[in-house]
């Protein structure tokens, strides 16, 4: 199954796997992924400010073998991933954790 890259100003911020381009871009219009973009942080600063384009991509070497990597980690084949096991390439850290305490 190939590997793509999601990225956002021209910074790549997390791998997924998917059957195929168009399936991949579909991914990208998932509400809850918006969400996650919009509220995970790195630097702190949000992944996403909602507005910039989210643009997908077929992962680089690196990219892919951090995928594969992590989802053979966790238990999972690398050839059958879990539907939208999704990989952060960037240090990220979530805000409402902190409200919680």
């Amino acid at each position: 199954m190939p590997i793509f890259t999601l990225e956002n100003r021209g910074r790549p911020l997390a791998v997924f796997a998917s059957g195929n381009m168009e399936e991949a871009e579909e991914f990208l219009d998932e509400e809850w992924l918006h969400g996650d973009l919009m509220v995970l942080e790195h630097d702190g600063e949000p992944l996403w400010d909602g507005e910039s384009p989210l643009i997908v991509r077929y992962a680089n070497g690196m990219e892919a073998q951090t995928w594969t990597r992590s989802a053979t980690s966790s238990g999972n084949k690398g050839d059958d991933p879990p539907e939208d096991f999704l990989v952060w390439l960037v240090d990220v850290t979530d805000p409402t954790d902190e409200l919680d305490d």
